[in-house]
């Protein structure tokens, strides 16, 4: 079996963010004034990429210490790589939203599970992104204990603001760069994923969401006018209405 499309494609996007598009899953490393934050950190065997991202963030950066990790939710695709940046930079924040906390600490956390998966696992295509993610580290165990959450005047002293995006799971959040026009959303707004037939823009597909009616009804609310770079697919720039 060949091995996992773990490499990402990183890209600057703005003046002090970095997008790190895999096929698998996204983050994206970001300048502040207090040194670089990384939102989210891919699966278990991706930690080195996201650190290698937050490197490029960090390069000619006045303060170009890695200081924190924002979590968008806590689920492993996302948070799996966390474990090994911690245990490289043990000095580093591990923040999320007040109810995703218990979630990120793990290791009981809102996960798809095979029971819901069902008939899903008669697609190839669903069997693949599967196979993939667990050759990535998707079953790892994954425990965060020093995660803990963010207060709103804490993201502003990195130049960030949270945006709660409930359904995906229960403290889902976006992170907007303020000043930067750029919205992270996690999997609150995705525009792909490895298991779709074809892509699609907005709330992720319904089995992977713990709430997905109030998931569909947040992604109806990102705004079009940032640029989003969501937790799967790629960047989509941002409209900005006619007259």
């Amino acid at each position: 079996m060949p091995a996992p499309p773990q490499n990402p494609v990183i890209t600057r996007v703005s003046d002090r963010v970095w997008f790190a598009e895999s096929p698998l899953v996204n983050w994206a490393a970001v300048r502040t004034p207090r040194g670089v934050v990384l939102v989210d950190a891919g699966y278990a065997d991706q930690a080195e990429h996201a650190l290698h991202t937050a490197g490029i963030a960090s390069d000619g950066a006045e303060q170009p210490k890695l200081v924190a990790v924002l979590v968008t939710h806590g689920h492993t695709d996302h948070i799996g790589g966390i474990v090994d940046v911690v245990r490289q930079h043990p000095d580093i924040a591990v923040l999320a939203a007040p109810e995703e906390v218990a979630s990120v600490r793990g290791p009981e956390r809102e996960q798809i599970t095979i029971q819901r998966m069902g008939a899903n696992l008669l697609r190839p295509k669903f069997v693949s992104w599967l196979r993939q993610g667990v050759r990535a580290g998707g079953l790892r165990p994954t425990a965060i204990p020093t995660a803990r959450a963010w207060t709103d005047a804490e993201l502003e002293s990195y130049g960030i603001r949270a945006h709660r995006a409930p359904g995906h799971t229960i403290g889902s959040t976006s992170y907007e760069v303020l000043g930067d026009n750029v919205l992270l959303t996690g999997d609150a707004f995705v525009t792909n994923h490895l298991s779709y037939r074809r892509p699609a823009v907005g709330a992720i597909a319904d089995l992977f969401s713990a709430d997905p009616a109030t998931a569909a009804a947040t992604a109806a609310t990102i705004p079009r006018t940032f640029t989003i770079l969501p937790g799967h697919g790629p960047a989509l720039a941002a409209s900005h209405p006619t007259s």
